[in-house]
């Protein structure tokens, strides 16, 4: 006597079916999620580069702005100034022109989107009571502003601040 056995080996179709679309829909979701990283990765280089062009703007600005010889401005706007380094006794003129930030004819940046230039008058020592106004005698705190174009694929502008003392000494 023979007995068939009915022994169930495999899955049935329903059960392949079902397994792929769950895997299918996990698949999308990755994929999305690795879209995102990707995409965030990109845009914090591009913002990185903005950074960084600015921080150095900034920083070279600085280095010019602290060495002004006492005296020595002899035009100063909201968007331009010319003035004598105590250090070596040469005359730079700071401005924009178009897109770039220059320093005389080198340029310190490009894609400058804004530039000012504020002027500070502050009482004899005390620097938490400084008045904005035009540049004077007195003026003792030049504030700078800078604001680059944003790279490709951004919207907001982030406004690069500092602000310098004017050493009250000549060498």
């Amino acid at each position: 006597m023979f007995r068939s056995e009915n022994k169930k080996n495999g899955f049935t179709l329903v059960e392949v079916v079902v397994s792929l679309v769950l895997l299918g829909i996990m698949g999308a979701i990755v994929g999305m999620g690795m879209v995102n990283i990707a995409n965030s990765y990109f845009f914090s280089a591009r913002n990185l580069v903005t950074a960084q062009k600015s921080t150095q703007a900034i920083s070279r600005l600085e280095k010019e702005l602290s060495a002004v010889k006492v005296g020595s401005i002899t035009g100063a706007t909201a968007s331009s100034i010319t003035f004598t380094r105590a250090i070596d006794n040469v005359t730079d003129t700071i401005s924009v022109n178009g897109s770039n930030l220059l320093s005389n004819t080198s340029i310190l940046t490009d894609q400058v989107n804004a530039f000012t230039l504020t002027y500070f008058t502050c009482a004899a020592g005390a620097y938490n009571n400084c008045v904005a106004g035009a540049y004077n005698a007195n003026t003792t705190i030049i504030g700078v502003n800078l604001v680059l174009i944003p790279q490709a694929g951004m919207t907001v502008t982030v406004p690069f601040t500092d602000r310098i003392y004017i050493r009250p000494y000549n060498r």
